[in-house]
């Protein structure tokens, strides 16, 4: 359980032939995610952030996409959720992804006034 607030998170681990990872990965709890940015280098399994299991996410008043100046390319999600997570999107931009929001199993995702933009698929 927690807030984060103000911040950039960045992940630039993606190895070519290995996959990449996510900038966040949130199982369980309550979160919230305020005024930030959320970026990761897009490559085969990245995800800018996840959610799963009991987790109920929300992100308000964020960015939500690539690296900056990184062509997107055939990879990179912006929110893949999963299990019976929540997420809650408010005023959040999910911008230059492959995927901006992929939902799948029986997670809940609910988005008031966002902008999913550039994006090879929205959601």
């Amino acid at each position: 359980k927690g807030t984060i607030r103000d911040v950039m998170l960045m992940t630039m681990q993606h190895i070519p032939g290995r996959g990449g990872g996510m900038c966040m990965h949130i199982e369980g709890g309550e979160w919230l995610l305020d005024c930030c940015q959320i970026r990761t280098y897009p490559g085969p399994l990245t995800s800018v952030l996840a959610t799963s299991g009991n987790a109920v996410v929300t992100v308000q008043d964020c960015l939500i996409s690539r690296c900056e100046n990184v062509v997107i390319g055939t990879w990179g999600y912006g929110l893949f959720a999963w299990g019976s997570s929540r997420f809650v999107a408010r005023d959040s931009d999910f911008t230059e992804l492959k995927v901006g929001i992929d939902a799948s199993f029986q997670c809940h995702v609910t988005l008031e006034r966002c902008h999913l933009t550039h994006n090879r698929i929205g959601v």
